[in-house]
């Protein structure tokens, strides 16, 4: 079957799209992507894509965790990937990664790393921002694979650092005062 690419609209929580996640070993940006209904759903299946729903309890909703690879092997050849290519509704550039002839530059072979530039700043997105995805599905060995492309900002809600709340489990000297988890 063929490369498939196809649009999908939802809500992101814990975009990870300007650094790579390292956890256990594998790099990769990552997004918590809730469809935003029966019809967004379906894109997966017309893309090919079997995908492991996941309850929100917090939220009262399903989600699907999405990936796109810094690097992958690809018919024996290692190609690394630019972070994904991240655009306002209007399709203007918040964050892309430009060749010097003004080409957009997604990926390239990991031995001929060719001459970038990054264009835009980086807009942290916070959750519950809702955006268009654009997503890739590809066959692999075991069935088909995704990668994510490219993000549009439809709604962005602003994350704010100062919103977070750091808990002590240190007790203050009460004696009787219990750890607090969170």
């Amino acid at each position: 079957m063929a490369t498939l690419y196809g649009k999908v609209k939802g809500m992101v929580n814990w975009a990870k799209v300007y650094e790579p996640d390292v956890a256990f070993g594998d790099e990769k940006w990552k997004i918590d992507f809730y469809p935003l209904d029966d019809t967004q759903w379906g894109m997966f299946d017309k893309l090919g894509l079997t995908v492991r729903r996941r309850e929100n309890t917090d939220l009262d909703r399903e989600f699907v965790k999405l990936s796109r690879p810094v690097r992958k092997q690809i018919n024996g050849v290692m190609v690394e990937f630019t972070s994904p290519r991240i655009v306002n509704k209007d399709n203007s550039p918040v964050r892309e990664y430009r060749k010097p002839n003004g080409e957009l530059l997604k990926s390239y072979p990991q031995d001929a790393k060719p001459e970038m530039s990054m264009v835009g700043e980086s807009v942290l997105i916070g959750n519950g921002s809702e955006i268009e995805l654009t997503l890739i599905s590809y066959d692999t060995p075991v069935g088909k694979g995704h990668r994510i492309e490219e993000l549009k900002i439809l709604d962005l809600v602003i994350y704010n650092s100062e919103d977070v709340t750091v808990v002590s489990d240190e007790p203050t000297g009460n004696s009787d005062e219990q750890p607090a988890w969170v």
